[in-house]
């Protein structure tokens, strides 16, 4: 296990709030990019870790391993969404925002894909439940998250190396559970969360990614799916959804 000393980022998660919500204060109140319906974020720290400096530390965010079509952390590559140099970090913003700092800590900001017009609109006749929670996409990001700070890792720090995690998600009274498509069978529907805000936090040893990855993600989500009416996290689906997410084949 991780040093119990080692504190979660919050500090370094309330910091990245403080820039985002810089940078919409100059948008109107009903501009989309507030996300006023909601979003989420994830706050992570790797120790030790000591990237040479930013160059080295770009050059590795672009060959992040990438499990779907719009990984974490996305990197792109034109003029006004092109990651920038920021003292000891690296900073992005186009819908998305994220900052990766030298020192091995990581936050990122994203709507949620629930909000979308055309999210489940094959699925459900009725989008008059709205707003929603996905049962398996927080599963399905949380594996890549954790597959990210590993190849962080990799690239930036030792076997020794343990990281601490919090994800956090916003506008969340009134969501109610769905399941995305058929695949996932045995599902119950329509709890609905009571609280504004969820959180999840986990520290542990970065080796235990590779061998222990669905245990990390029930521990960190369980906590967030129970305020669904105590609904359970069950671990078959945590199990299906990362082979799932590990299995991906991006198209040539």
């Amino acid at each position: 296990m991780a040093d119990p000393r080692i504190q979660f980022p919050h500090d370094w998660h309330d910091e990245n709030m403080r820039l985002w919500r810089e940078r919409i204060n100059k948008f109107s109140d009903d501009d989309p990019r507030r996300f006023s319906s909601g979003f989420w974020t994830v706050a992570f720290s790797i120790n030790p870790f000591q990237a040479e400096n930013l160059i080295a530390l770009n050059t590795a965010l672009q060959k992040m391993p990438k499990f779907s079509g719009w990984p974490p952390f996305t990197y792109l590559y034109n003029d006004q969404s092109r990651p920038i140099p920021q003292g000891n970090y690296i900073m992005a913003y186009f819908n998305d925002f994220w900052r990766i700092s030298l020192d091995g800590k990581g936050f990122m900001l994203r709507p949620m894909e629930e909000d979308q017009n055309d999210y489940m609109r094959g699925i459900y006749s009725s989008q008059s439940n709205k707003p929603f929670f996905d049962w398996t996409s927080p599963i399905y990001r949380m594996t890549e998250i954790l597959k990210f700070i590993e190849a962080l890792a990799n690239n930036f720090s030792n076997e020794t190396a343990s990281f601490n995690l919090i994800v956090n998600y916003f506008k969340t009274q009134g969501r109610r559970l769905r399941r995305d498509g058929s695949q996932y069978s045995g599902l119950i529907e329509g709890s609905v969360c009571q609280n504004d805000s969820l959180e999840g936090s986990i520290t542990d040893q970065v080796t235990r990614i590779g061998t222990n990855i669905e245990e990390l993600i029930l521990r960190l989500l369980a906590p967030i799916y129970e305020q669904f009416k105590f609904t359970e996290l069950p671990s078959p689906l945590v199990e299906k959804v990362v082979e799932n997410a590990l299995n991906f084949r991006r198209a040539p």
